[in-house]
């Protein structure tokens, strides 16, 4: 959201051209006729992007030696917990026919959360035939103040039981082999 309804204007109008990639603003110049701005997206590791009078043009490429062929489509669901709890999670799937072996890579925190964009971690592990998936789990940021607060005081309980059942949650669902899982962060 910008507060400046030309500076939205300019967003909206990016975003637009971009539909389906996370679009960020990074310099806009005072006559607002010069913007840069960052392209990127699940298949898109990033790019650069400069609008001068009107006229919009690629500057470079964030990893030019990684091209969408090499990049594993991503998806948002929702995971059912051991308790009936909806685990908002990230799955990145690679090609071919599964049941893939999976990984699940949490995040820190855990006052932040996964986002929908390009993850080298997550990218590597698909290209080399592991499904990943990125739990929201509760306590996560970015779900509601409901599933935020669903965290408090739950860290190695709840918290950890949404980690194991968001790929659980896979291996149900026939996407994963139930004897090739594993977990993988810091």
């Amino acid at each position: 959201y910008y507060t400046d309804p030309e500076i939205g204007s300019i967003y909206a109008s990016i975003q637009g051209a971009f539909p389906n990639m996370n679009v960020s603003i990074l310099e806009v110049s005072q006559d607002a006729n010069t913007v840069l701005f960052l392209v990127d997206g699940p298949q898109e590791p990033g790019s650069y992007y400069m609008i001068k009078n009107g006229r919009a043009a690629k500057i470079i490429s964030a990893m030019p030696e990684v091209t969408a062929a090499d990049l594993s489509p991503v998806q948002g669901i929702k995971a059912i917990g051991r308790d009936g709890y909806e685990i908002p999670a990230l799955v990145t799937i690679p090609e071919g026919e599964g049941p893939f072996p999976g990984i699940v890579v949490p995040h820190g925190g855990p006052w932040v959360r996964d986002y929908y964009g390009f993850d080298e971690w997550a990218q590597m592990l698909a290209n080399r035939g592991y499904v990943v998936v990125q739990p929201n789990y509760r306590g996560s940021e970015g779900h509601g103040l409901e599933h935020w607060r669903a965290g408090d005081r739950e860290w190695g309980q709840v918290m950890q039981n949404d980690i194991e059942d968001s790929l659980l949650h896979l291996v149900n669902e026939g996407l994963v082999d139930g004897d090739k899982l594993a977990i993988f962060g810091w």
